[in-house]
């Protein structure tokens, strides 16, 4: 049974990351993920809603990794609908 299978695993090591709202380190450490990943992706909620210039950096940010952007279904004004990165 696919469900109840025991398998084992290798996990990689954990990343300790700064609290919000993003120290210099955390920032310098997303950025170091974002630029190294394959297919970025990024998901927009309150938090770019709540920040200010938030929805703009966001659109910045998904423009320089050419990154389609979704949003939770909250807040679907995260991001411009009609932007073409827009997911």
């Amino acid at each position: 049974d696919m469900w109840t299978k025991v398998i084992d695993v290798e996990l990689p090591a954990g990343v300790t990351l700064e609290r919000s709202p993003g120290g210099p380190k955390s920032v310098a450490a997303a950025a170091e993920l974002l630029s190294g990943a394959k297919f970025p992706v990024i998901l927009n909620g309150a938090g770019v809603i709540l920040s200010e210039g938030g929805v703009e950096a966001s659109r910045q940010l998904a423009e320089k990794l050419s990154a389609p952007v979704c949003c939770n279904y909250q807040h679907n004004d995260a991001f411009p609908g009609n932007h073409p990165l827009y997911a």
